[in-house]
């Protein structure tokens, strides 16, 4: 009896190997072909320091310190902080795509979201790719870029207006205290003055008056240099305090309209591919590799079986 033996290997390990390479190619073809869907926002960061930071208004961020601004700001962005604050929003709660993560949104969110600087620019881009609602997705990069200015960059403006209100009452005292100590100052004068122009109206022993009177006299001379001294120091204080918030004021007015950072474009979603024909390709890329595996280990059989009677 004659038998043909058209297969390399045995027909269970032959069917095994090209369901093995059809789940790669199909693997292969889910990871590259693009996201049905994606949701992108942008953000604009300006590289000026920050207004508290440095007394000239002009400096800003050296290219290392820069980059170290930037990572900070990604990793702020997705922090569980700000995430929290988005997922809490009441219009987000409810939102079918973060009801059905529950109980791990935070965690879902963290892994989806996507926060880069592309090309090293100064553009922050906040981003989605899956196959969510893109409408919902748009809501949510929405809430979490709204919850990051409000968290994050407006605390730091209001903390900066804080210290810049802060150094207004420093000022104001440093001016209470220069008043006290003029006012000090002309009175000790004027009591030297009005000594002096006694003692030249009276005809007594130059001797005598200058035993009984040089004595206190150099101790007010003394007071009177030390205030002098004290005056010169405040004075020099309050000039560079003064100076060094109207510089910060000016900034401030100069920053209104233009921010640091701040909100370019508003979430929007951009369908790279039809979810139908991304599914289908996938799926023919599988039963295509499948098949073409079979015939080809077939005509392997068939080529170079061996032939038993």
């Amino acid at each position: 009896m004659v038998s043909d033996r058209f297969f390399l290997f045995r027909p269970p390990v032959f069917l095994f190997l090209s369901l093995v390479l059809a789940i790669l190619v199909s693997a292969f073809l889910f990871w590259w072909l693009p996201q049905p869907f994606s949701v992108t926002a942008y953000m604009q960061v300006d590289s000026n320091t920050s207004s508290m930071k440095f007394l000239n208004p002009e400096q800003r961020f050296s290219e290392k310190e820069f980059e170290i601004f930037k990572e900070t700001q990604l990793t702020l962005l997705k922090s569980q902080f700000v995430l929290m604050a988005a997922l809490n929003r009441g219009d987000i709660r409810e939102l079918n795509v973060v009801v059905k993560n529950r109980p791990d949104e935070l965690t879902w969110l963290q892994d989806e979201l996507q926060a880069s600087f592309p090309g090293e620019s100064k553009i922050l881009m906040i981003s989605y790719e899956g196959n969510e609602d893109p409408d919902e997705m748009k809501k949510i990069i929405d809430a979490v870029v709204e919850a990051y200015m409000n968290e994050i960059v407006a605390a730091d403006r209001i903390e900066e207006f804080e210290e810049m209100a802060g150094l207004d009452t420093v000022l104001r005292q440093l001016e209470v205290e220069l008043r006290s100590k003029l006012e000090k100052y002309y009175m000790l004068e004027q009591e030297l003055e009005s000594n002096a122009t006694a003692n030249e109206g009276k005809q007594d022993d130059v001797n005598e008056i200058s035993s009984r009177s040089s004595k206190p006299k150099g101790l007010r001379n003394g007071e009177l240099r030390m205030l002098e001294q004290e005056i010169d120091e405040l004075e020099e204080l309050r000039r560079e305090l003064s100076l060094y918030l109207r510089r910060l004021k000016i900034m401030d007015m100069d920053n209104s309209s233009v921010e640091r950072i701040k909100v370019m474009q508003n979430a929007f979603n951009t369908e790279e591919i039809d979810p139908d024909m991304r599914y289908g390709i996938i799926a023919l890329g599988g039963v295509g590799t499948f098949v073409l595996v079979c015939v080809i280990l077939a005509l392997m059989g068939k080529c170079f079986g061996t032939r038993s009677v």
